[in-house]
């Protein structure tokens, strides 16, 4: 992605599409306000909740655990990643990150109004729409994400699973501040 910007020079612009293009990638251009609000929904919140269920496994007993099946493995698998850079990325795009999560929130207040009574009238047609509405959203996922060029794969894969993952976590990269 490349966010055009007033003071970015337009040369820098070119030469960033440049290079997207020379490694192979898909350039997209987006306006930074539509940046923010994208990578909120696709990217930053997703971890959020991987995160925040995650975390909920704490405490719970071994025994339990070992009866996880694949829906839970896939849920947290980006639950891994490194905190510190994740406490950058998200003070970094608060704002949108808020308004997202307050949407969440809300379909969440609605689903545990609708359990609190689940024989209530039309409560298991409520829990069936949340869950269509689901259907709907991930079938609007394209089947197959951009991919870098193989070159560039196996050079991320050598680095180690997640960036930054030769620093310990909330250790931020020289010359940044946390």
């Amino acid at each position: 992605m490349v966010c055009e910007h007033e003071e970015v020079a337009p040369e820098a612009v070119r030469l960033a599409r440049g290079l997207g293009q020379d490694l192979g990638g898909i350039v997209t251009f987006l306006d930074p306000a539509e940046h923010d609000e994208t990578v909120a929904l696709i990217s930053h919140v997703p971890q959020v909740m991987s995160s925040l269920l995650a975390s909920r496994l704490r405490d719970t007993p071994l025994e339990a655990l070992g009866l996880a099946g694949q829906g839970l493995r896939d849920t947290t698998r980006i639950a891994a990643s490194a905190p510190g850079m994740w406490v950058q990325i998200l003070a970094a795009n608060a704002a949108s990150v808020v308004r997202t999560l307050y949407g969440v929130r809300a379909d969440l207040d609605r689903l545990i109004g609708t359990l609190e009574d689940p024989t209530a009238d039309g409560a298991r047609l409520d829990i069936a729409q949340l869950m269509s509405e689901g259907n709907a959203g991930v079938a609007r996922i394209p089947r197959q994400a951009r991919r870098l060029p193989e070159g560039l794969q196996r050079a991320h894969r050598a680095r180690g699973r997640h960036p930054g993952a030769d620093r310990p976590p909330c250790s931020p990269r020289s010359g940044s501040s946390a």
